[in-house]
């Protein structure tokens, strides 16, 4: 496979340089000698302006990122969210020294930045995340615009992840069964990267999808032989959804950034063949074009 040495090496600094914001440079300037914060808001902040310079590395140009909120066309609204990565072609619906709100069709995924969790932070940090990915999936509007024309229904989602210095637990032991309960798996987070532990993904077991399913990738020319990483936590081949298994993989001493490299490109994945949908403003000022249309049409005569 081919690759730049020199991209390499520009990665690789720009990841030491997120490293020691994200989790030296911020303890340093923003607590005190009793590791007590000093400024709470600001130390979040300089966590997420370091998360988006390495972002924006990697990211296609035609994504931007920002922070605050997303709004549907019927009225709901997320939580604040740390990263919003949208259509650069589409500004705020409202951008201020305040908030800045994105219309819900217009946003490719969302990102969580946290600190050191214990096991009920990190539940409540999925759960929180599920929640607003909930209010932004059921609330997008018009037709999807399929990358390639592919069907495959897990692409009609956006990506949510999770970044965080360190997870207080044994990550092994996780299970996102227990954690999501009833909540459906298309609410589900894509990938967590924690610093200090490793990173979270799914995986592709094509020896527990039915058969049908494999013989229908077999010859689509993937190799089923072996189980590969993936960022969803479903596969859809036609109609039949099969559950792909949580994955956690710790960090690699062999080459100490892998685990970080690895959630790159599982943004950028995402964020690149999730589903396009098109914000158009006349939903939600809750107008119906044929009415001017009709209108418009009256006067003539």
């Amino acid at each position: 496979m081919l690759s730049s040495k020199i991209f390499g090496k520009i990665l690789e600094r720009n990841i030491e340089q997120f490293v020691g914001h994200f989790s030296d440079d911020s303890s340093v300037i923003y607590k005190d000698e009793k590791n007590k914060l000093i400024h709470p808001g600001e130390y979040g902040k300089y966590r997420e302006e370091s998360c988006k310079q390495l972002l924006r590395l990697m990211l296609n140009r035609n994504w931007s990122l920002s922070d605050g909120f997303v709004i549907t066309a019927d009225d709901r609204i997320t939580t604040q969210c740390d990263i919003i990565i949208y259509n650069s072609l589409v500004s705020p619906l409202i951008a201020d020294d305040i908030s800045r709100m994105f219309p819900s069709e217009e946003v490719r995924a969302i990102i969580e930045i946290k600190s050191n969790l214990s096991k009920e932070e990190y539940k409540k940090a999925l759960k929180k995340m599920a929640e607003n990915k909930k209010i932004i999936l059921d609330g997008r509007k018009g037709e999807a615009i399929r990358k390639n024309g592919t069907q495959a229904r897990h692409h009609d989602t956006i990506g949510s992840f999770l970044i965080c210095n360190k997870l207080n637990f044994d990550c092994s032991q996780l299970d996102n069964e227990e954690i999501y309960g009833d909540i459906d798996r298309k609410y589900w987070h894509n990938g967590v990267l924690s610093i200090e532990n490793g990173v979270f993904a799914y995986l592709l077991e094509f020896d527990k999808f039915p058969t049908y399913v494999v013989e229908e990738l077999c010859t689509s020319g993937m190799n089923t032989d072996i189980h590969p990483s993936w960022e969803y936590p479903f596969f859809c081949c036609g109609e039949e959804r099969v559950c792909t298994r949580e994955n956690f993989c710790p960090i690699d001493e062999a080459d100490k950034y892998r685990h970080i490299k690895k959630f790159l490109m599982d943004v950028c994945i995402c964020c690149n063949e999730v589903w396009k949908y098109e914000y158009e403003p006349i939903r939600y000022l809750g107008m119906d074009i044929s009415l001017f249309t009709n209108y418009n049409i009256e006067n003539e005569l």
